[in-house]
């Protein structure tokens, strides 16, 4: 398994354990991931590139969550 996979699961538990994270939180990361992996190829891309450029962590975070709930609505990244 790949490190950063583990990595996001370590921190899904511990949102778990913390009582921040119900079982509707977890059906929809699963819907986004679900979407996310129908996706082409090159639209993957797209999503891992914008929010990989972005400078400034709160700017990287607030993309990871927009890009979240595009996915879950199963809309396209707006930018081409």
């Amino acid at each position: 398994m790949k490190k950063g996979i583990c990595k996001n699961k370590s921190r899904v538990a511990i949102l778990i354990k913390d009582g921040k994270m119900t079982e509707a939180g977890m059906d929809k990361i699963k819907i986004a991931k679900s979407n996310f992996d129908q996706l082409a190829p090159s639209l993957k891309k797209q999503y891992i590139y914008w929010i990989g450029i972005a400078k400034k962590e709160e700017t990287k975070k607030r993309r990871s969550e927009k890009a979240i709930q595009l996915l879950i609505r199963n809309e396209k990244l707006g930018i081409v």
